[in-house]
C-alpha cells in the first residue's frame, strides 16, 4: 500500500500542464494524460506542529478507470513532476507538494514527523528556479518496510478509523480529504454540473459503502 505526504509549499507551481482531480468522501482520482487514476484512503494522519498544513495518507490503488461513489468536488489544477527513484516519487499539485512512496511506511508519531522531513528534503535536492541545491542524504527504504514498486500489497478489509489527529486514531478520510483539496488551490475551480462531470474514460462506481462528508 502506497504512503502519502502532502505539505503546503509557497513555492508557485510554473507548470503548464494541469490535471483534473476529483474528490470523494474516502477516495480521490485524478485525471492525467488521458488516464484515470483513482485511490482510496485507507488511514489520514495530520502530522502535529504543522498547523494542519501536513497530512500523511496511507492509500489503496483502485483498478483503471474506477471511481468511488458520492463525488464532493472537482478541480483542475497545475501539476509539475519533480522527481522519482526506486522509493517514491515527488509532484507538485498546485500549491501542494506530495511525496508517494512505493511502499506502505509506519505510522507511529515520531515516525511520520521524520519522514516527513526527508521527503521534504528529498524532494529539495533538484536546483529551484533560484539556481540552488540543498545538500541532503538521500532517501534509504525503510529496513523493516523495503518498497515494493511492482507489487503492494491490498488488504481484503480496509478500514475506515473515526477518532482525530492521533495516528494510532486517525480520522475519518471525508474531513481530511476536503480539507487538502480545498487547501490545493483554485485556479480552475469546476462548479455546476460540470462539477460533477466523470472522467472522460469510462469508469465504473466502487461497491464499496461510502458515506458522503459533510
Amino acid at each position: 500500500m502506497p504512503s502519502i505526504f502532502i505539505w503546503k509549499t509557497d513555492v508557485p507551481n510554473p507548470s503548464k500542464q494541469y490535471i483534473r482531480y476529483y474528490s470523494g468522501s474516502n477516495w480521490f482520482l485524478e485525471d492525467k494524460d488521458g488516464t484515470s487514476t483513482g485511490y482510496m484512503y485507507l488511514q489520514q494522519i495530520v502530522i502535529p506542529g504543522y498547523d494542519h498544513s501536513a497530512i500523511t495518507f496511507i492509500v489503496k490503488k483502485m483498478p483503471q478507470d474506477w471511481v468511488g461513489s458520492h463525488l464532493l468536488e472537482v478541480h483542475q489544477v497545475p501539476y509539475r513532476f519533480i522527481k522519482s527513484d526506486q522509493y517514491g516519487v515527488v509532484e507538485q499539485i498546485g500549491n501542494w507538494m506530495r511525496f508517494m512512496s512505493h511502499g506502505e511506511i509506519p505510522t507511529t508519531i515520531d515516525n511520520v514527523v521524520e519522514e516527513l522531513e526527508k521527503s521534504k528534503q528529498w524532494a529539495a535536492q533538484l536546483p529551484n528556479q533560484y539556481g540552488s541545491r540543498m545538500h541532503t542524504t538521500p532517501r534509504v527504504p525503510h529496513p523493516s518496510h523495503p518498497p515494493h514498486p511492482s507489487h503492494p500489497s491490498h488488504p481484503s478489509h480496509p478500514s475506515h478509523p473515526s477518532h482525530p489527529s492521533h495516528p494510532s486514531h486517525p480520522p475519518h478520510p471525508q474531513h481530511l480529504s476536503r480539507h487538502y483539496v480545498k487547501k490545493i488551490g483554485h485556479p480552475n475551480h469546476i462548479s455546476g454540473t460540470n462539477a460533477h462531470q466523470k472522467p472522460t474514460r469510462r469508469i465504473h462506481h466502487s461497491n464499496a459503502s461510502i458515506q458522503k462528508g459533510c
